[in-house]
């Protein structure tokens, strides 16, 4: 099963964060990129989505932005997002972050 990322036909309040980079902080897994698209409110859950993979739901514990910690991130914000349910060997760089099924076309 493919899913599938559209930029051009988004919902304002579909979530798509696109994942740059992958690290370890104090034990935590820590994902940074940029909020393609909608809002992203710390505590709640999200699909990991990978090329060829079905989705994995996973939490976003803390959100991270210029080295602080905000509640609430919007379209545009690069930041950093503390994650819990994934090993780090699970995520890698040019996976997405989404809604709960909502489908993600990889180009």
């Amino acid at each position: 099963m493919f899913y599938y990322l559209i930029f051009s036909s988004m919902d304002s309040d579909i979530f798509i964060f696109s994942i740059d980079g992958v690290y370890t902080k104090e034990d935590n897994l820590v994902v940074s990129g940029r909020l393609k698209n909608g809002e992203l409110k710390q505590g709640e859950e999200v699909h990991l989505v990978a090329r060829f993979c079905e989705p994995k739901a996973v939490t976003c514990v803390h959100i991270i932005k210029n080295e602080r910690e905000i509640v609430r991130a919007r379209k545009g914000d690069g930041i950093e997002i503390v994650l819990s349910g994934v090993a780090e060997s699970d995520v890698k760089r040019g996976m997405y972050l989404s809604t709960p099924n909502y489908r993600v076309r990889f180009d």
